[in-house]
């Protein structure tokens, strides 16, 4: 699935989460945000669904605004923090 392609189905709301986390990991995660991830032991999946502290959120903004400008346009935004 081509960026333009996955910006249309997420705008849309038609996709997978195994097709949003697939298209995350192969185009947007740098190995800085890689490294973060598995040392605060978050999986890109508790990122999307809100499953990290308050501790966290500053860097999962920042992972956030740096895919969403790879994007070229904002589709990740903290939604709320179902753990805190």
């Amino acid at each position: 699935m081509d960026t333009n392609e996955f910006i249309q189905r997420i705008k849309q709301g038609f996709y997978e989460e195994h097709e949003l986390v697939m298209f995350i990991m192969e185009n947007l995660v740098n190995a800085e945000q890689n490294v973060w991830m598995f040392e605060q032991h978050l999986q890109i999946t508790d990122l999307l669904n809100g499953r990290f502290n308050g501790e966290q959120e500053p860097t999962i903004e920042a992972i956030f605004n740096d895919w969403n400008l790879k994007l070229g346009t904002v589709l990740f935004v903290l939604r709320g923090y179902p753990n805190d």
